[in-house]
Parts: structure tokens; sequence; C-alpha cells
């Protein structure tokens, strides 16, 4: 074992029983220092709590043994394993112990404390902080100003939208209207185009269809019923046409033939 601490008794209890616990050879399978010999490291916790806590420190717990620990300022160097240190617990060095003191626990009320007007902020923090909050609740109500207009503006958008969609569908609603009115207009028969009254009214001027015989008028007839029985819709308007002078020429040869 290395050299005891000297004047053991004007350290802390616990800083010269955990010295004394793992400068001890005899117990390196428990505890030890590091190879650094700046550290010291818990190899077997169970084992530490069963025999040498209750040797040194009258009692089994380990948690109670790291919060000690971390009151006198001692710190996990391994997150791996139990290993601990602190700048003043060297091996081979126990007048260093003496710089090791107890912290003092840091209550709510510390700040009014005189010793702690170091914790104060200074006038100038104070004022950078103040300026930061008033620049930080500008920009809030920036912000919520721009989030009011964009909402505005997707209502209006909406409004828009609907009315567009009304007229396209209006559009869409004539164009089916005028589509359907095509389609029955070209489903009708080719003779309604024909007025029939004005045919009539050609017959009267034109006396010449009495010198026929009933046998022509029929035939006449049958040949025109059979075209209109050949029409379809793509060539309706071509037969209007064509039939308008088919009767126009019929009517200026029986002229003819009258005044002959």
């Amino acid at each position: 074992m290395d050299e005891a601490p000297s004047s053991s008794n004007s350290l802390p209890p616990f800083i010269a029983k955990t010295y004394e616990m793992v400068d001890d050879p005899s117990t390196d399978s428990i505890v030890s220092w590091s190879l650094s010999n700046t550290s010291f490291v818990v190899w077997d916790t169970p084992r530490f709590s069963r025999d040498l806590l209750p040797k040194f420190f009258k009692h089994s717990n380990f948690s109670s043994f790291i919060r000690q620990l971390n009151t006198y300022g001692f710190r996990k160097v391994d997150p791996e394993q139990w290993e601990f240190a602190n700048d003043d617990f060297i091996r081979g060095q126990p007048l260093l112990l003496k710089n090791i003191h107890r912290r003092k626990p840091v209550h709510s009320h510390s700040t009014a404390n005189p010793s702690s007007s170091s914790h104060l902020l200074t006038e100038n923090e104070r004022k950078r902080y103040e300026d930061e909050i008033q620049r930080l609740a500008h920009d809030k109500d920036s912000l919520h100003a721009e989030l009011q207009t964009k909402k505005r503006e997707q209502e209006e958008l909406t409004v828009t939208m609907g009315t567009l969609m009304d007229r396209v569908q209006n559009v869409e609603n004539n164009h089916a209207n005028m589509l359907s009115c095509l389609a029955q207009t070209l489903r009708r028969p080719a003779v309604d185009f024909v007025s029939l009254s004005d045919v009539n009214y050609r017959k009267r001027r034109f006396p010449g269809n009495g010198f026929l015989s009933e046998e022509q008028q029929h035939c006449t007839e049958d040949n025109t019923a059979s075209l209109v029985e050949k029409l379809d819709a793509n060539s309706l308007v071509i037969f209007n046409r064509e039939l308008l002078d088919q009767l126009e020429s019929s009517l200026i040869f029986w002229e003819k033939v009258v005044s002959d």
C-alpha cells in the first residue's frame, strides 16, 4: 500500500476512507486505481456493496456512495464502467486530498446572497435580453398578421374557384344541349327540310302536273321515297340541297312540257 494520507483527521471522513479503500492492494479485484493512477475503478459492484461499503461506511448502498462522490466533485470517466476521478484524488499524492471539499447545496434563494452576485445579469446583458424579447415579440406579430392575410387570400381564392366552376358547368351544359339539338336535327327525316306547303304551292302554280298519268306520278313518288330511305345522317345536308335542285329541275322540265 502507498503512503497513507497524513493528518487524516483534517480531511473529510468520506475522502479519507475512500482513498484508504482504493489504495489497499488486497482489494484490487474489487476496486483499484486505474492505469493512469488519476482515477479508480469499481470492478465488482456486488462484492463492493456487500464487503467494502459496510466495512468503511457502515452501509451497503452503492447509489448512496456514488451520490457522495458527486457531492465532493468526483465525475464518472468511462460510461462503460464504474470509473471515477477528481483532479486532487491521485495515487501516491495524499497531500492533495485537502483540496477536495464538499459542495454546498444550491437553494432557490441563493441569488439573493451577496456572495452570489456574480450570477446576476449585468446591465448590458439585461438590455440585450430585453431587446431580444422585443424582437421576438415583433416577429411573432408580423407572422400572425401574415398568417391572417394568407387566410383571407385563401378564402377569396376559394370563392373565385367556386364561381369559375359554376361557369364551366354552365358552358358544359350549353355545349351538351347544342350537341343534343344537333343530333335530333340530323335524325329527322329528310322530307321535313322541304316545306310540303311550298311543294303544293308549286303544284298549283304549274298545272302541268295534272297532265301526268297516275303511273308516272306514282313512279316519281316511289323514286323519292326510295331516295329518302337510303339517306343517312351524314349526307343529310348534301341531300337536302340535291333534293331542292332536283325538284327545281323537275318543275322546269314539266313547265316546258306543258308549254309545248
